[in-house]
């Protein structure tokens, strides 16, 4: 997903970088990401770029909900109590949500066959990135770094396979 160019993991790993979460020094990640491989059909380039509109378009429904997030996830978050606070979690269901709301309706359209494949990873990898954010409502605040790196790494799985969708697609990465 971008938000003005900012992939969603830029914007998540740029944010939590920034913030440490909310206490320590911040941490550096290390993110490794797979990316399918490309399809063997060729597509006509003005189809190509309809079909990267309707999928940028169709990630673009969730950049409100990411938005607030990352807003959110910016604030800091105090992790030193009980449980996490009420609207750090309430806005990563929001996200959940969102992201789920994506992958049904990449799922529902039709795609080249040569790009299904690609479709079906970004579904995949959307469906992980909303199960890390669902995981927030009964997580550990001490727990909270590790969730993080994972939600960072999950992110740039779900970027690679986006972007492997777009060049597909005749378009440029990032969502640009």
């Amino acid at each position: 997903m971008t938000i003005g160019g900012i992939g969603t993991v830029g914007l998540v790993a740029c944010i939590a970088l920034s913030t440490g979460c909310g206490g320590g020094a911040p941490r550096a990640v290390t993110t490794t990401t797979t990316t399918a491989p490309a399809p063997t059909t060729t597509i006509d380039p003005v189809a190509g770029a309809g079909l990267a509109h309707g999928f940028n378009h169709a990630l673009g429904t969730a950049n409100g909900a990411l938005f607030a997030f990352g807003q959110r996830l910016a604030a800091g978050v105090n992790a030193t109590g009980a449980s996490l606070p009420a609207d750090f979690v309430s806005s990563a269901s929001a996200l959940a949500t969102a992201e789920l709301a994506v992958a049904g309706a990449l799922k529902g359209s039709t795609w080249p066959a040569g790009v299904q494949p690609l479709i079906d990873q970004v579904v995949a990898d959307l469906r992980t990135f909303a199960a890390d954010l669902q995981l927030v409502s009964s997580l550990a605040p001490s727990l909270l770094p590790d969730w993080q790196r994972q939600f960072t790494r999950d992110g740039a799985t779900l970027n690679a396979a986006e972007d492997a969708v777009r060049v597909a697609l005749g378009a440029a990465p990032g969502g640009a």
